[in-house]
């Protein structure tokens, strides 16, 4: 082994020519680069100013699935390139959001080196979120998400009313995943307006976001004339977990919409009242095989729940 590594820039050219023509998959070459520390992300680093633009893509990518303390620093570095081929590679990969394991790794090194090396991956990511390219914003917003460092929630939460609907999205969907009460109000302002595209999703993400208010304007989309809005947010009043919240669903049981009384269905589940197993198994032979489906379901779930 020692022999293989002394003889690190004659092996690794090999490995990263074996990537480019896909004889071997990205994880199985970043283990093997792993072994080879700084020589391997020094020539991976080489290969970020690399004519190629395919090249420099396929360099960021590795470096993120190799996710050590210097690799870190490396991306972070990319991130702030003036090319955004490998900037947006970077900037994703400094997340490591299609990779949970990569991720662990990387999080559990920056703890582990300090601060600093934390830092190298948040502050160009947050300074991403202010980029005029809307591809980039996508990308560093994707990569927050995952890291959820308390840094990043603010610069979030104004991305949340994004005029570019793909980041918009990915901004709503960051507080869906990781709740924050500074998100309540910019959601609420989505979710009440019909030209937001991403206002269903904005629904959906105040039924996990606490805040004061946040009740009673679900209730009140809980009405909106849009079939999607007011079954998303009959689902959002269980997420929400507020016990005021059972009434509504188990009334919403007995809508003439079969949507309506399937996503009041799921609301229930996502209440956990064991209350709600009574009023649920007497609807079991509604007349929609839809209803009743998610009726079963949601009592599977409350059952589990409730133990």
């Amino acid at each position: 082994m020692r022999e293989l590594i002394a003889r690190g820039p004659v092996v690794i050219e090999p490995i990263l020519q074996a990537t480019e023509l896909r004889r071997v998959g990205m994880g199985r070459a970043a283990a093997v680069l792993r072994v080879f520390g700084r020589a391997a992300v020094d020539a991976l680093v080489d290969d970020l100013a690399h004519r190629e633009s395919a090249r420099r893509v396929r360099a960021a990518e590795l470096l993120g699935t190799m996710g050590s303390a210097f690799t870190v620093e490396r991306l972070a570095a990319a991130a702030a390139s003036a090319d955004p081929a490998p900037r947006h590679r970077a900037l994703a990969d400094l997340g490591v959001i299609r990779d949970p394991e990569s991720l662990a790794v990387m999080l559990d090194t920056a703890a582990a080196a300090g601060e600093a090396v934390r830092l190298c991956a948040v502050l160009p990511l947050i300074e991403a979120l202010a980029a005029p390219d809307p591809e980039l914003q996508f990308a560093a917003v994707g990569a927050l998400s995952v890291i959820r460092d308390p840094r990043a929630v603010m610069p979030l939460v104004g991305l949340v009313e994004s005029a570019d609907p793909n980041v918009q999205r990915a901004a709503i969907y960051a507080f869906d995943a990781a709740p924050d009460e500074r998100a309540a109000s910019a959601l609420m302002r989505v979710a009440t307006d019909p030209a937001q595209p991403g206002r269903a999703l904005a629904v959906s993400a105040l039924g996990r976001c606490p805040g004061a208010g946040v009740f009673e304007r679900l209730l009140a989309l809980a009405a909106d004339p849009d079939r999607e809005i007011g079954c998303s947010a009959l689902l959002a009043l269980g997420r929400a977990r507020d016990p005021r919240a059972y009434g509504v669903l188990t009334a919403e049981l007995a809508a003439k919409d079969w949507y309506r009384r399937a996503r009041s269905a799921l609301g229930l589940a996502e209440l956990g009242d064991a209350r709600a197993l009574d009023a649920l198994e007497r609807h079991l032979t509604d007349a929609s095989r839809r209803v009743r489906k998610s009726i079963k379901l949601a009592i599977m779930l409350l059952v589990s729940r409730t133990r």
